[in-house]
């Protein structure tokens, strides 16, 4: 007989007993089904990662490798016309974050945007968070957040509304001193905080996958300690690949050459190749007025690109280099501004400004605080110099222009520096029309050189209702008059009295039906009628626009020109004045005032 251990038999009883070979049956079929399940999940799982998500998943590895990058091409150089330069482009280190990159764990993720602003020393900024604003409130707040910090109320509305980011810079650039009193002024207000640079950047592009550079020319040193620890940093980027704009020849030219700013998501969807792919990156810039942004599409350059492969920390390893494509650089524009005489001319017009001013306060009248001064050259048309007074620096919209000097800039007692008057300023010419109508009534032969007008200082134009009423049209030299003028005496004395004869029309008014031709009378003769027998308001908008290009474009190639107005009596009628023309506008416009701009 075999021995058994205490329990040992009750264990093969109940394993040999009646009914063991039907209880081993079920538990191996349910082991065997859960076992062949699995495998089929399995199976299944790996014919959907292989077969039918296979290249799907094959992309995104290969995306965690390899990733490309586009390479900046350099910007054009602007030079005069002795090749002395402008504007040039130099390298610099820039420091990005790309969002989608960041870590997933919040308090990873905050852990790296505080090292990163600790590192880089980045400013603070006052923003307006609209989400957070009560409903309808947005203007009460506005104004009042406008009235806490000295600003105009309207101004700051417009500029908030007309942002589409759901948080709205308000001021950047804020010191530690004006960041802890904006903190304690306005933290009453619903929806206005004030927030570290990054965070603003971070929070209005949230979780983009394009790099949003956080500090530009950013100090080498500093540049390549951040890059030794991007490992720590994942999201991080450092790359001296930044092309910074420079304007080596000052604020005399920032008019002339206008500068290069952010490019806005309007512009960067718009861009395109034929094929429809992107010309700019979202993160790129374009010019701005004057030559960077007439000439943008040849300034510009084509970018170039690269192959990289990263490791899981987004850190390059090696560079494919067959695969690199090098950028193209953008042309050089060659102007034809003579450098060394355009500061000579700013100064001279300064120079101007300064002894006008001083006339002008000394008689009580405003400040005189703008102009402009443009020198041509006569045999072929070449601008060798073209000053607007007052300018601004233009170097401060590329490196940041803080919100105090932008404010400076549109101050309503500022005489407009950022406009460039030369070309986008609406004013009358003036006398210099003269010489213009002078041609046009020679070439209508309404007058000839020999032809000579009385100027006694001033005429008087009857109504024609009222014969002894009238206006009274001065010349220039109103005390003593120019006496007999013909045209050599008439340009070169600019004698009003002569152009008002070569423009007003010999015509008769609409009313009364029975009224005599349109004339005039001398001081101290109501008797003597004489009668006016000028070019009239249709031929002097016909030859300024045909024969002299008024009221149209020149085709600078500049930004911001304005094409000018020459009046007539159906444009008059139709805007917003809703009068009828008269003789008086007429005279007016003979002497390059009234409507013509």
């Amino acid at each position: 007989m075999e021995f058994a251990q205490p329990g040992e038999r009750r264990r093969r009883e109940e394993t040999d007993g009646p009914g063991a070979t039907a209880g081993i049956s079920r538990r191996v079929f349910l082991t065997r089904g859960l076992v062949g399940a699995s495998f089929i999940a399995l199976g299944g799982r790996l014919w959907q990662m292989q077969i039918a998500r296979g290249r799907n998943y094959e992309r995104v590895a290969q995306g965690n490798v390899l990733r490309f990058q586009r390479l900046n091409a350099p910007r054009g150089r602007i030079v005069d016309r002795f090749g002395v330069p402008l504007a040039v482009s130099r390298r610099s280190w820039t420091v990005s974050v790309i969002p989608s990159r960041l870590p997933a764990d919040e308090e990873e993720r905050k852990a790296v945007l505080n090292k990163l602003a600790e590192t880089l020393q980045l400013k603070e900024a006052l923003v307006l968070e609209r989400a957070s604003l009560p409903v309808g409130a947005e203007a009460a707040v506005t104004n009042e957040l406008a009235k806490r910090i000295g600003i105009d109320g309207v101004t700051l509305l417009a500029r908030i509304t007309a942002s589409n980011a759901t948080i709205a810079m308000v001021k950047d650039e804020l010191s530690p001193e004006e960041a802890a009193q904006l903190k304690a002024s306005c933290s009453d207000l619903p929806g206005v905080r004030v927030m570290n640079m990054l965070d603003y950047e971070l929070e209005v592009h949230a979780w983009e996958d394009v790099a949003l550079p956080i500090k530009k020319d950013v100090d080498p040193e500093l540049a390549l300690r951040v890059a030794a620890n991007v490992i720590y940093l994942p999201g991080v980027v450092v790359d001296d690949n930044t092309l910074v704009r420079q304007y080596t020849a000052g604020p005399a030219f920032s008019h002339i050459l206008g500068y290069v700013g952010p490019i806005t998501g309007e512009e960067w969807e718009r861009a395109q190749t034929p094929n429809g792919a992107p010309i700019y990156d979202q993160n790129d810039v374009v010019g701005r007025g004057g030559v960077e942004q007439a000439l943008e599409a040849e300034l510009r350059g084509a970018k170039g690109g690269r192959w990289v492969q990263v490791d899981s920390a987004g850190v390059e390893r090696f560079e494919l280099l067959e695969r690199r494509r090098e950028p193209t650089p953008g042309l050089t524009a060659q102007l034809t501004i003579n450098k060394a005489f355009q500061e000579i001319v700013v100064q001279a017009l300064q120079d101007g400004i300064n002894v006008a001013n001083a006339d002008s306060m000394r008689d009580g009248k405003g400040p005189v605080g703008a102009g402009v001064a443009i020198a041509m050259d006569p045999r072929n048309g070449e601008i060798l110099a073209m000053a607007s007074l007052p300018t601004f620096d233009n170097q401060l919209f590329v490196d940041g222009i803080s919100e105090e000097q932008y404010r400076a800039y549109v101050a309503e007692d500022s005489f407009q520096p950022l406009l460039d008057k030369a070309i986008g300023g609406l004013y009358p010419p003036g006398s210099t029309l003269k010489p213009l109508l002078a041609c046009a009534a020679l070439q209508e032969k309404l007058i000839t050189p020999e032809t000579k007008f009385e100027c006694l200082g001033r005429i008087r134009v009857p109504w024609s209702w009222d014969e002894s009423q009238g206006n009274d049209y001065p010349c220039w030299a109103l005390d003593v008059g120019h006496g007999e003028v013909d045209i050599y005496r008439g340009i070169a004395e600019s004698c009003d009295i002569y152009f008002y004869n070569v423009g007003a029309p010999h015509q008769k008014p609409e009313e009364p039906a029975n009224a005599d031709y349109v004339h005039y009378y001398n001081p101290n003769d109501p008797v003597t009628r004489h009668y006016f027998n000028g070019l009239g308001i249709e031929r002097i908008e016909r030859y300024l626009k045909e024969a002299f290009g008024f009221g149209q474009l020149t085709g600078i190639e500049l930004a911001g020109e304005e094409e000018g107005l020459v009046p007539n009596p159906k444009w008059l009628f139709q805007s917003d004045l809703n009068e009828y023309w008269s003789v008086g506008d007429t005279i007016n416009v003979s002497i390059g005032q009234g409507h013509l701009l």
